[in-house]
């Protein structure tokens, strides 16, 4: 019976209340059926530290492919002629024969001297160098050609005097443009030597070949030198003289000889003044090639023609300027 239940019988019945009473309070305690995933207050690696992906491997730091030095032929060795001295010119550019020493230059058919003498440049003689150098015979030859048609291969020169000479500068005067400058500057006090060349009009070129037209003088078919982008034709003056133009109407000779003088001027105080210069030598040459010489004024060479109207023209004139020592 119950009521007579022994004390190791009701020991064991205390141990099973308790044990209930753990029971019922565990199960009333907020155990939660599933376990809440931890709030997101989780310590997020940073995203401006993204994880790197693959840690970029520096792509500009390649393997270090070996630099090569350039060629040799970036810069071009300069040719050296056995016996003849240092090489000063070079092709496709204008130059002069000396005149100091002012001697003449011999013109070969090829370059040496076994090769065909074709003639001579005089001294002062302007020339485009078209090919070269040439070595041969302990000298260095070019392949000239002279502003009156000349070509072949003359000298530069030998050990003690070079012949053919580079200019300081070279630039064209257009005569149917107002004016033409030098880029270099002429020193104060310095003295240099121009050298122009060429053949120009003052006249379209139908006014030499009109009906009832007379020439006067010996013309030239066409300009030594043509304007660009217009019509040219048959030309009559030079640097220095009026050798040729055309009239309407009878022939006649012009009445003052101050007329045949060429219109061709220089400035030398940056074109406020400009002169008709005279050359050197005072007398009409039939390659239209003259020297004169100028005293520099710390501006550059203006050149232009003293003419009114210069539409009308054609022809330009080759200025090349070299210092006097």
């Amino acid at each position: 019976m119950i009521g007579s239940l022994s004390f190791g019988e009701g020991n064991m019945y205390k141990q099973i209340m308790l044990f209930l009473l753990v029971l019922f309070l565990v199960g009333c305690t907020s155990v939660p059926t599933t376990a809440p995933a931890p709030s997101i207050t989780q310590t997020l690696a940073p995203t401006s530290t993204p994880i790197p992906s693959s840690t970029p491997r520096p792509t500009s730091t390649p393997k270090p492919t070996p630099t090569r030095t350039p060629p040799p032929t970036a810069t071009p060795t300069m040719i050296v002629c056995p016996g003849a001295p240092a090489i000063t010119n070079k092709p496709k550019s204008w130059a002069y024969i000396s005149t100091n020493p002012p001697v003449s230059n011999n013109v070969r058919k090829e370059p040496g001297l076994n090769g065909e003498r074709v003639g001579r440049l005089v001294s002062g003689e302007i020339v485009w160098i078209e090919d070269g150098p040439r070595c041969a015979d302990q000298y260095a030859w070019w392949l000239v050609r002279s502003v009156t048609g000349l070509e072949g291969w003359t000298a530069e020169g030998d050990a003690n005097d070079y012949w053919l000479l580079q200019p300081l500068e070279t630039f064209f005067y257009d005569t149917a443009s107002q004016s033409s400058t030098s880029k270099v500057t002429l020193g104060v006090r310095q003295k240099y030597r121009v050298i122009m060349s060429g053949t120009y009009s003052l006249w379209v070129p139908t006014q030499w070949t009109d009906n009832g037209v007379c020439i006067e003088g010996d013309s030239e078919l066409n300009p030594m030198f043509p304007s660009p982008g217009k019509l040219n034709g048959r030309v009559g003056a030079d640097p220095y003289k009026q050798f040729a133009r055309p009239f309407y109407g009878p022939c006649q000779k012009p009445k003052d000889p101050s007329e045949t003088i060429s219109a061709m001027m220089f400035s030398l105080d940056g074109g406020v003044n400009y002169d008709i210069p005279t050359p050197v030598i005072k007398q009409y040459r039939e390659d239209h090639t003259y020297r004169y010489e100028v005293t520099g004024r710390d501006y550059p060479l203006y050149v232009r023609l003293g003419d009114a109207v210069l539409n009308d023209n054609y022809g330009q004139i080759l200025v090349m300027i070299e210092e006097i020592e």
